[in-house]
Order: structure tokens, then C-alpha cells, then sequence
């Protein structure tokens, strides 16, 4: 018996020989019989006329700052073996054909050997064979890899079906697979912090822990939300320390070229740390998952985002056709990412990227938080050993986001104080709800001074970036996130920072873009058209003057076709029970909704309520839903109208997480049914924001003319979540405007 290996790559060269050997037998022998001639598969193999000599150039792509541990190299003993059966292959073959096997070289540059940990003896330089005559490369590094399985069969193409079960497995290498298996996708190299990371943790086992998350409806993640991978950490630093990394690559290279090895096999041999989660492929689109990469302490270290066609049946998908080949992409870059960059009507230009992760721990029930923002002009990824990255702020706090925003003692006790404040008329009534906004979400850890160094430079970054943009006479867009410990994704009102007279937060207001828990590609969507209009006068508490505008709202005449008044409760829940199959073309739908809401239920009036289930209604991609209606973005709520809306088909929502007032709320939305006939009849086309924007305007300057009250900035206790671009349709030359 060969004695005992303790270096990690000796299994991993014993399972490649493994692999190479026993299809270079059966190709040879087809069906178990020696054949009298050479088998066509092998035919080109055996030429010596010209002599063949596969090449593989080997391109080194430097590991970010990694400092590891080296150990002695034990792989020389299983090279006898080898060549001893290559031998007796050679003279099986020579036998056969008479004519002696043409030579496998394998070829190489000169490799560029990076420094030991402290500590350590410096490896011996490897003495490189010449360099390459062929453009096939092989580069090294560390990488992300990603690939499906299904009933033990690998799919490196990265495309689903639906209703169906896979396994979605994350591997870490210092190979990208796709180097060698040209159908599999191309893996992601690693973010610099992560090499850091690795270069700075002790010797022996080191984990990470992968937190998944979701983005769209197409999958589900059946398993733990999160799992925790080890690496081995020798497997990302054996080459170039020893020299028998060229001849592993050159038995792969020719068994993948030749004899099918699949990126699974490739995992079982390169793999350095590896992760599967089961997922469910549930309904076609562009599916999305977010790997987020932590240490034990809860750092995040990287990231990589997968791009997942999913098919049904016949259904077909908008996926852009190179999405599986480019579907993993990796670093916080990834972050200033609207809508998966899928969308072709995407939001403006992001400026900065403000995303939360919170967290509970068990057990203890200990809450923290990890915000990390991205500044785009600022963000620069490190290139050399020596380069510091710039424009990343990432800081950890202990409470959450959440409970603030939520709690009636929190974020809310702030907006009550500020109504009564713009409902006396006082000037800046909301800057002290801007300032203490401010000073939770850029609060570091008390126990942690770094931290609080960080979470103050990302505010002064932020604070920045406002001010050079609205300098130049347009606002800055932040694409922010907030995902609970559960993995569910919520919403912060953050326009609120960007209220006039604060004094902590930022100087000039932003476009705050969130996208929605279920994001869609909306490739095609011309416009959105027609709208139902959810509007009653008859809601309690209603001031004279608002009454009477709704009550003057629906047309005298019968409505145009684009117009669908469900103004009484029986109206609504004939609308919402209806076209319960989604469509599958048309133009997206508007619905705009002035109703009483709480945790389970929506009414007009005390008389009967609508609940959850009553939303039925399936709507086309590219759909939009104003909801004046209280608290439907509550973090603390369970958002079922909005998770049920969003999960039937609509992409945008401006919704509170806030009680509307309802002064307020009712005038905003007889100004935006307006604004929407007003723009339609002048075949304007709108953007979503555009027209809330406009219709708040309107709004405060109806209530500036007839009181002293100062509603300019209430629409700020708003969230616009999902796709900002898309718009409104105009009206055909022959239509007339209902008024």
C-alpha cells in the first residue's frame, strides 16, 4: 500500500487519474473487446504525421493579497504509477497500430511566485517549461464557481426548468472552471476583502458562512438560510509552490477536451471549500440569487450574484441570451446593481449603494446589523498588493433597522411630531425626524470605535455626493436595501434624510431607489395602461373640501376603456377576483388605491372589509400600485398586501410604512388622477416618479393656498420600491379627456 498523504492535493490527483484512466480504457476497448484497429475516437490521437502537441498557456491571475501557510509537497510518489500505466497504454496502442503514440506536452510560462506568510521559508521557485504555442488559457487565482445538479447530473449550462428540484451548489477555487470545461460558466474572481481575509486568518481550518438571497419568485431556497463553508486553504496556494500543478491541468485539459468531464467531477478534484443549497424552480422568468460571503464574526467579505433562466413548459423569458455562459458576477461592485442591470427602462444612474443586513443571534437573541454603502465615483477595487481599496464603508451596529422604522416609540413618534409641526405651519417641520434618521442608520457599534469611524465617513461620503448633484441641478439616486434576519426584504422611508433644516443628515434631497422582494425583467413593456382607480369619497374622517373633490373624480359620462372606477367595496373584490390567470401580453396596469388598511384587511368604510385572500388578481409585467393606504411597508408588519400585489405581478409600488394622514392622503391622490388624465390627454409619457413627484407638489401647493399648513415635505414619508423607469402610456389621437 502507498503510505498515507498529508498534502490536499493528493486525493484530488489520485480522483483525476481516476477519472482519465478509465475512459482512455474504454475508449480503446469499445464494448469490452479489443479492437483489430485503432478506434476512430482515438484515430486522431495516434497521428504522427504531422506530430500533434496539445498546449495549454496558463494565464496567472495574482490571488488578492493572500498570505498563506505553504506545506512540503508529498505528490512525487504517485508519478511512477503513472507513467508505468501511460506505458503500458503507449505499447497497447503501439501494438495495435503499429505506429508509436504522438507526444502530450503540456507547456507553460514562467510563473510569478507570491510571498510566504511571516513566518515561513520561502517555496523554491518552479523552473517552467517554454512558453505556449496555443491560445488556451488557464488562469489562476481565487475564484467562485457555480453549477446545478439534478438526479446526480451536472448541468454546466445553468438553466432551469420549472415546476422542478435542483441542487445549487457555490464552490471556491483557485481554477475557473470554464478554463477548462468550455459550456460551464465563467466563475467570479474574489473581492479583494476576502483575500485579505485569507491571507490574515490562522493556519489549519478556516469557515465563512454564505448567506443566500432570493431576488424574484422563480426560485426558493428550500434548505438553511445560511451555511458555512470550510476552505483549505493549501488547495488556493499549490500553485505555483509545486510542480506538479502543469501536469494535473494538462489531465484535465485532455479529459475534459476529449472524454466529457463535467464541471461536477472538475468540483470534486479543484473544489477548495464547496456549499449546495436545494432550490425549487417554481414559475419562468430571470431568476436571481445573491451570495453574500461573511466571516465567523459576521464581516462581509464578498459577494457574488447568479443570473438564472428558468423555463416552463412553452413559457419563453426575456433572459438576455448570454445570461447563462455570464451568469455569475462577483465583488461589492455588484451592489450599485439596480433591478440585476436585466432591465432595459432600468432607474437613473446610481451614485451610491446603501445596503443593511440584520441579524439575531441564537441564542441570546442578540441584534446587530451590517451596513455596508458603495460611493461609484469613489469605488476603486485593489489592483497590486499595495493599493487600498476606496469608496466602501462598512460598519456594524447593535439594533435593527427594522424595530426603528417600525416601533410606535421609534421613526413614527418622529413623523407624528413633524405632522403636527407642518400642520401648524411651522417652516422645516420635518429636520428633527432627518437627524435622528440619520443617527440610527449611521450609528457604529459603541463597543467597537472603527466601526463608528466608518459609519461617520460613509455619511460624510453620502452627504458628498448630494451636494455635487444637486449642484448640478439633479438629485443623486441611492439604490438601498434592507434585508431582516429572515432573509425577507423591507423598506426604509430614506428621502426623509434629505428633508430641509436638518442638521446631521444630508444637504440636498435623493432619489432613493428599493426594489421590490420580487424583481422582474420588464424587457418589452411599453407603457402602463389601462388604470383602475380604487377611489371613494366615503372614507371616515374625510375634510369637506377633499369629499367633494372625490366626489367630482369619476366621469360624468360613461368612463373610456382605460378607466375602470371600483369605488364601492363590491366593485373592488369583483376587480381583484378577476383575471386570475396572468396575462401574457399587454401593456403593464396601473392601480391607484384610497382605502383603510391594517395587518389583514383593506375597507372603504365600517360596513364590510376585503382581506388578503380577496387578491387574486394577476396583472402583466411592467404594473404600478399607488397605495394610500396606512402602514402597507411596515417592517414590523407582515406587508401582506404588498407582498401579495408584488408576488401577482406588480413591479412598482409607492407605498408608507407610516399611518397616511387623511387629509393629505386623499388630496394626494385626487391630484394624481389628474396628473394621469392630464398627461395621457397630451401623450406625455411619465415616469412612475415623475407623476408622484408632481402630484405632491400639487398637493402641498393646495394646501399652502387655502391654510398655513406646510405639506411640502410629507411626501417624503414615502417609499417608491421596484422598477422607477416605468411610464405612463399616452392616449390615442381619437380619445377625448373624461372632465
Amino acid at each position: 500500500m502507498a503510505p498515507k498523504l498529508r498534502h490536499g492535493w493528493a486525493e484530488p490527483t489520485e480522483t483525476a487519474i481516476g477519472y482519465i484512466l478509465p475512459k482512455l480504457i474504454g475508449e480503446i476497448t469499445p464494448g469490452g473487446v479489443v479492437p483489430s484497429g485503432i478506434p476512430a475516437a482515438l484515430a486522431g490521437l495516434l497521428q504522427t504525421t504531422p506530430t500533434q502537441t496539445a498546449t495549454f498557456r496558463v494565464e496567472q491571475v495574482a490571488p488578492r493579497a493572500i498570505n498563506l501557510i505553504h506545506g512540503a509537497s508529498h505528490l512525487g510518489w504517485w508519478l511512477i504509477p503513472l507513467l508505468a500505466g501511460l506505458g503500458v497504454l503507449g505499447l497497447f496502442w503501439y501494438l495495435l497500430s503499429g505506429t508509436p503514440p504522438a507526444p502530450v506536452v503540456a507547456t507553460y510560462p514562467s510563473p510569478t511566485v507570491l510571498p510566504p506568510a511571516p513566518g515561513t521559508a520561502p517555496a523554491p521557485p518552479v523552473t517552467a517549461p517554454p512558453p505556449p504555442t496555443s491560445s488556451d488559457r488557464i488562469r489562476h487565482g481565487v475564484f467562485w464557481n457555480t453549477f446545478l445538479s439534478r438526479r446526480g447530473e451536472d448541468d454546466p449550462h445553468l438553466v432551469a426548468g420549472a415546476p422542478s428540484s435542483y441542487v445549487l451548489t457555490l464552490d471556491l477555487s483557485a481554477y475557473d472552471y470554464a478554463d477548462f470545461v468550455s459550456s460551464a460558466v465563467r466563475g467570479a474572481a474574489a473581492d479583494r476583502r476576502f483575500g485579505e481575509y485569507l491571507g490574515t486568518a490562522r493556519p489549519g481550518a478556516l469557515e465563512v458562512k454564505i448567506r443566500p438571497i432570493v431576488i424574484g419568485g422563480e426560485l426558493m431556497i428550500e434548505g438553511p438560510p445560511i451555511q458555512k463553508m470550510a476552505i483549505a486553504r493549501e488547495k488556493l496556494d499549490w500553485w505555483p509552490r509545486t510542480g506538479e500543478a502543469p501536469k494535473l491541468e494538462a489531465n484535465l485539459g485532455i479529459g475534459a477536451r476529449y472524454y466529457g468531464t463535467t464541471v461536477g467531477e472538475l468540483s470534486k478534484i479543484l473544489n477548495a471549500g464547496t456549499v449546495s443549497f436545494p432550490v425549487r424552480a417554481q414559475s419562468a422568468g430571470c431568476a436571481a440569487i445573491l451570495f453574500t460571503i461573511w466571516n465567523i464574526d459576521d464581516i462581509p467579505l464578498d459577494q457574488v450574484l447568479l443570473r438564472l433562466p428558468v423555463y416552463r413548459n412553452d413559457d419563453s423569458t426575456d433572459c438576455p441570451t448570454d445570461s447563462a455562459r455570464n451568469a455569475l458576477s462577483g465583488g461589492f461592485a455588484t451592489f450599485l446593481d439596480p433591478q440585476l442591470g436585466l432591465g432595459p427602462k432600468a432607474p437613473p444612474t446610481v451614485d451610491a449603494a446603501l445596503h443593511v443586513f440584520e441579524m439575531i443571534d441564537d441564542p441570546g437573541d442578540k441584534k446587530k446589523r451590517v451596513s455596508i454603502l458603495i460611493d461609484k465615483a469613489e469605488y476603486k477595487q485593489q489592483s497590486g498588493l499595495s493599493d487600498r481599496e476606496t469608496g466602501v464603508y462598512v460598519w456594524r451596529s447593535d439594533s435593527l433597522l427594522s424595530e426603528y422604522i417600525g416601533k410606535a416609540n421609534g421613526l413614527p413618534q418622529q413623523i407624528a411630531r413633524a405632522r403636527d409641526a407642518a400642520y401648524g405651519g411651522q417652516s422645516a417641520p420635518y429636520a428633527n425626524a432627518a437627524d435622528e434618521l440619520a443617527d440610527v442608520v449611521f450609528a457604529g457599534d459603541p463597543t467597537d470605535a472603527s466601526t463608528a469611524v466608518s459609519a461617520n465617513g460613509a455619511l460624510e461620503a453620502l452627504k458628498k455626493i448630494a451636494e455635487k448633484k444637486g449642484a448640478d441641478k439633479q438629485p443623486a439616486v441611492l439604490l438601498a436595501r434592507l434585508i431582516g434576519p429572515r432573509n425577507e426584504k423591507l423598506y426604509m422611508p430614506l428621502g426623509l434624510l434629505g428633508a430641509a433644516g436638518n442638521h446631521r443628515a444630508l444637504p440636498r434631497p435623493v432619489i432613493v431607489v428599493q426594489p421590490l422582494a420580487e424583481e422582474r425583467y420588464t424587457a418589452g413593456v411599453e407603457c402602463i395602461d389601462p388604470w383602475a382607480f380604487g377611489v371613494t369619497s366615503q372614507l371616515q374622517d374625510l375634510p369637506e373640501d377633499v369629499k367633494s373633490a372625490l366626489q367630482n373624480l369619476p366621469p360624468k359620462a360613461p368612463a373610456p376603456t382605460w378607466e375602470d372606477w371600483v369605488d364601492t367595496l363590491d366593485k373592488l373584490r369583483r376587480y381583484l377576483g378577476s383575471n386570475a390567470d396572468a396575462p401574457s401580453a399587454g401593456n403593464g396596469e396601473g392601480l391607484l388605491l384610497l382605502a383603510h388598511h391594517d395587518e389583514d384587511y383593506v375597507w372603504y368604510d365600517d360596513d364590510a372589509r376585503l382581506t388578503r385572500a380577496s387578491f387574486r388578481r394577476h396583472y402583466h409585467r411592467g404594473s404600478v400600485a399607488i397605495l394610500a393606504a396606512c402602514a402597507t411597508s411596515n417592517p414590523r408588519d407582515d406587508m401582506a398586501l404588498l407582498k401579495t400585489l408584488n408576488h401577482n405581478g406588480i413591479d412598482a409600488m409607492v407605498v408608507s410604512p407610516f399611518m397616511v394622514q387623511v387629509d393629505y392622503g386623499g388630496r394626494l391622490v385626487y391630484e394624481l388622477t389628474q396628473v394621469i388624465r392630464e398627461h395621457r390627454t397630451e401623450r406625455n409619457t411619465p415616469t412612475l416618479a415623475e407623476l408622484f413627484s408632481e402630484a405632491t407638489r400639487n398637493t402641498a401647493a393646495y394646501f399652502a393656498q387655502r391654510s398655513s399648513k406646510r405639506y411640502e415635505e410629507m411626501g417624503l414619508e414615502y417609499v417608491l420600491a421596484g422598477d422607477a423607469g416605468l411610464t405612463l402610456c399616452p392616449a390615442p389621437h381619437q380619445e377625448q379627456s373624461p372632465r
